[in-house]
């Protein structure tokens, strides 16, 4: 039994009955000697610590730093993320593993890891080691369901002020990993490491991630050597260049990739299909659908007494109304319906255009959840789908070979699915 003092002192300090440590920073020094400093976010449990049935607290925490010693005076040091869910189907380069401890390197070779990309976005290197290729091929994570760490990216640095700076390129080449392997790539933590891969400095962070089972089949797993660098290295200057659209963009794709309900994938790529044409039209007259000179009209006060008249006889409507209805004939005029944004925008990405009949289901999904259909469900699903990433690999200059569910079990370069410029419109073809 816990005495009343003892248990008054135990609930203030795991916060049942107080807030003694909860959102505290909090700095200490563990068993190895190191320095740590974390910031407990909240209480999760308890355990007990037999035979004096003393507790252990158990905090979630975030934002946690680890010091092993000094980084100033070291030279050639690397900053190490380690990722989450990713595995490739190829890597372009080859890693020599270390001889483990006792070995005569003058007996024994050194062995050998086909499982390393290296790329260079504004004049850096960048190294994603896929450690779940083992010296004899590639093999799945573990546990599908479990978060996997699987990979790492690192890149040379000279002291820790450039840290910072290399946290927000991590977050979007974990993005853009995200985006080319339809999994959730993140990095949970960092490691500033010396020549001999010693880590010397350590960032932790509490992270969001789905587990390697919520995947799919991404359209740039390295299905061929340099694919996935010459993606990265083009896209990336693309995405900086307009950073928050392309932001949310990838975000809303790549929950696409994690929906499981069929309907709420449609729902996101509709919303995805009028923001890429909304962005890819932007600065065009697209005035003028009804006629051009319409606006002219229905400005008129003549027109507004008019339609009124008409309308009045109607109970219970008003000028208000007449205006309303005025307001929707100006923007039937000015802008395109979804469809036709859509086509237009396949123009201006020389991308085949669409049937209409793979976006006149919109309306009824989102105002009545019902899709009606003249194909099968999953088929319209993967057209759908397929034309919306077509879109975005065109869009971020990518021009290699991809994968879709659409495609069967092959690749396809992506030059199949566009025409060239000189190539006249084709009207109502399917993407595929």
């Amino acid at each position: 039994m816990v005495s009343s003092p003892e248990r008054a002192e135990w609930n203030n300090l795991s916060h049942w009955g107080g807030k003694v440590l909860q959102g505290r920073r909090v700095n200490g020094t563990l068993e190895d000697g190191r320095t740590i400093c974390t910031t407990i976010v909240a209480h999760t449990g308890y355990q007990p610590v037999l035979p004096d049935w003393d507790f252990a607290l158990e905090y979630l925490i975030d934002n946690t730093v680890i010091d092993n010693g000094s980084c100033s005076d070291v030279k050639n040091l690397q900053c190490r993320f380690t990722l989450t869910n990713v595995s490739l189907r190829l890597c372009d380069e080859v890693t020599e593993l270390p001889l483990p401890p006792g070995l005569d390197p003058a007996k024994v070779r050194p062995g050998r890891s086909h499982n390393r990309v290296t790329f260079v976005l504004g004049h850096r290197e960048w190294i994603l080691i896929d450690k779940t290729v083992g010296a004899s091929g590639n093999a799945p994570p573990s546990n599908a369901n479990a978060l996997s760490l699987t990979a790492t990216l690192s890149t040379a640095i000279s002291t820790l002020d450039e840290v910072a700076k290399l946290r927000v390129v991590a977050d979007k080449i974990c993005e853009l990993l995200s985006f080319a392997l339809s999994q959730d790539v993140t990095w949970p933590s960092l490691d500033i490491v010396d020549p001999t891969g010693k880590a010397l400095h350590t960032e932790a962070r509490h992270i969001f991630c789905r587990p390697h089972s919520n995947g799919g089949s991404g359209p740039i797993e390295n299905y061929k050597h340099g694919e996935l660098k010459g993606f990265i290295e083009t896209a990336f200057p693309r995405c900086e260049g307009n950073a928050e659209w392309w932001h949310k963009t990838l975000v809303l794709y790549h929950e696409v990739q994690m929906a499981a309900m069929v309907e709420v994938k449609a729902v996101l790529l509709y919303i995805l299909a009028d923001r890429i044409s909304e962005s890819l039209l932007s600065g065009e007259n697209l005035g003028g659908q009804i006629h051009p000179d319409l606006g002219e009209t229905l400005n008129k006060k003549s027109f507004f007494t008019e339609l009124h008249e008409v309308l009045s006889r109607l109970d219970g409507w008003d000028e208000n109304r007449t205006r309303s209805v005025i307001g929707v004939i100006k923007s039937w005029n000015a802008r395109p319906p979804l469809p036709e944004k859509v086509r237009l925008a396949c123009e201006k990405l020389a991308v085949k255009p669409p049937e209409n009949k793979l976006i006149k289901p919109r309306n009824r999904l989102l105002h009545d959840w019902e899709l009606e259909l003249e194909q099968d469900l999953i088929d319209y699903w993967k057209e759908l789908e397929c034309l919306v990433l077509i879109m975005l690999l065109v869009m971020l200059g990518y021009d290699g070979t991809f994968y879709h569910l659409k495609l069967g079990s092959e690749t396809r370069p992506l030059k199949d699915f566009q025409r060239s410029k000189e190539t006249p419109p084709d009207q109502g073809v399917s993407p595929a």
